[in-house]
C-alpha cells in the first residue's frame, strides 16, 4: 500500500524511489490497495495549485492517471476498522486502510506514520525498494 505522499513523489518524478515503486505497480509486479478515503485525498492534493503546477509543467494527465487507478487497485472498505491513534488524525485512514487490507506493507515519508513502523509494517520508499525491488 502506498501512502499519498508517495504517489504523488512517484508521479513528479518518474526516476524517483517512489517512482520506481509504482513502476512496479504498473508493470504488475505489485499489487497496490487503497481505500476510497485515500483515493479521495489523492484526487484534493493533486488538484493543489502548487502540486498541479508541477504536474503540468511535466504534461502529467491527472484525470487519465485518476481514471485508470482503479484498474490497477484493490480497494478496501475502511467503515469502522479501530486502529492506534496516529499522531496526526489525519492519517487514520491511511492506517484503518492498512489495517482493512491486511497489506504487507505500508510505504510512507511520513514521518507520523514512520514512527508507528515498530507495530505496523511500515516502511520508508528507500527501504522497501533496497528490500524487495532488484537493481
Amino acid at each position: 500500500m502506498l501512502d499519498t505522499n508517495v504517489l504523488v513523489s512517484a508521479l513528479l518524478r518518474r526516476e524517483s524511489t517512489p517512482g520506481r515503486i509504482l513502476s512496479a505497480v504498473w508493470g504488475g509486479d505489485l499489487d497496490l490497495v487503497m481505500s476510497e478515503p485515500l483515493v479521495g485525498e489523492l484526487r484534493r492534493v493533486l488538484a493543489y495549485p502548487k502540486i498541479r503546477a508541477r504536474l503540468d509543467a511535466r504534461a502529467i494527465d491527472t484525470g487519465l492517471f485518476l481514471d485508470l487507478l482503479p484498474f490497477f487497485i484493490t480497494s478496501v472498505d475502511v467503515t469502522g476498522v479501530d486502529v492506534p491513534l496516529p499522531r496526526d488524525a489525519d492519517d487514520h485512514a491511511v492506517l484503518a486502510t492498512l489495517v482493512a487490507a491486511k497489506a504487507d506493507w505500508l510505504i510512507s515519508g511520513d514521518e507520523d506514520l514512520l514512527v508507528l513502523a515498530d507495530r505496523l509494517p511500515i516502511l520508508a520508499p528507500a527501504a522497501f525498494v533496497d528490500r524487495f525491488l532488484p537493481k
